[in-house]
């Protein structure tokens, strides 16, 4: 009998059943630490949008757009809702329609058109210089501060005011939930109600 070769055999086999646990090991660690380091390359990764109605990049870290896109969201927001004629606020009211939200766009549509049939019926213009920005991502609330000039058949009033326009991102999108007068949305917090 050739006890020598089957032995050597079986040292051979275990051998060679070692090495491929430790191939297999080795792969699994690798594929776990590639699985991190990918991870970790997302989450810093940056991607430069350049979107229709804000004329300057735009750089978004993870799931958050960095604060000149809401600068420029607001800018054009002000500029849909706050600057207008009796020729063009239908249509700047529509516009600004685009960027709401689904689920409170009939309430929107109902609240724009409405405004747009007053003035078209009362023939007010308006023109609305925005001074300043302010931003609240945890509650979702753009402030627009700035100068509102209202012309109307017996002549100009100029006030200053603010608006505030609630938000959420959806997927990177910019949606409106509601536009309103910083003033009223002051008294429905003291009353406690509006959203947060």
């Amino acid at each position: 009998m050739k006890l020598d070769l089957y032995l050597s055999e079986s040292a051979n086999l275990l051998g060679e059943n070692r090495l491929i646990k430790m191939v297999l090991l080795v792969l699994a660690a690798v594929t776990v630490m590639n699985h991190f380091a990918l991870e970790k390359v997302l989450r810093s990764s940056r991607t430069i949008v350049l979107p229709s109605v804000v004329p300057a990049k735009i750089e978004y870290t993870g799931a958050t757009p960095d604060d000149g896109y809401f600068k420029g969201m607001a800018r054009e927001i002000s500029y849909l809702a706050f600057n207008y004629t009796p020729a063009t606020a239908r249509s700047n009211f529509s516009d600004l329609l685009r960027l709401y939200a689904p689920e409170d766009y009939g309430k929107g549509e109902a609240m724009w058109y409405d405004l747009a049939a007053r003035i078209e019926e009362a023939q007010v213009s308006k023109a609305f210089q925005l001074t300043g920005i302010g931003i609240d991502h945890d509650r979702g609330r753009l402030v627009l501060h700035g100068q509102e000039t209202e012309f109307t058949g017996g002549g100009a009033s100029t006030s200053n005011r603010t608006y505030v326009v609630r938000f959420r991102l959806d997927r990177g999108r910019f949606l409106v939930l509601q536009v309103v007068d910083g003033e009223e949305e002051g008294r429905a917090a003291e009353k406690g109600e509006g959203r947060p």
